[in-house]
């Protein structure tokens, strides 16, 4: 099974022709935390042990998912010491 086939279920309505093979069905799941993040980590994880796309497929998402994972945490630590700085700055100002 290919890597793309592996985007999501299979929608049987959605054929290729006459009744022949389904068309995958891309699946748009958020990813914008890091908790999305390990969710579908652990989801690539139980299709790889369950056989229903192949280990060197999860191998490849699962190194994208832990990279996004790894730019998302730069992302919020960026966020939080911003917000640090903003408040020590105005703490700097407004003592005489």
């Amino acid at each position: 099974m290919a890597l793309a086939d592996t985007v999501g279920s299979t929608d049987g309505e959605r054929g290729r022709g006459g009744g022949g093979d389904p068309t995958p069905r891309r699946l748009r799941l958020p990813l914008a935390s890091l908790e999305d993040v390990g969710r579908e980590m652990a989801r690539v994880y139980r299709s790889a042990r369950s056989g229903e796309i192949a280990v060197s497929d999860a191998t490849k998402l699962a190194f994208i998912l832990s990279t996004l994972g790894k730019v998302l945490e730069a992302v919020q630590f960026e966020s939080r010491l911003t917000a640090l700085e903003e408040i020590t700055n105005e703490q700097q100002i407004s003592t005489p």
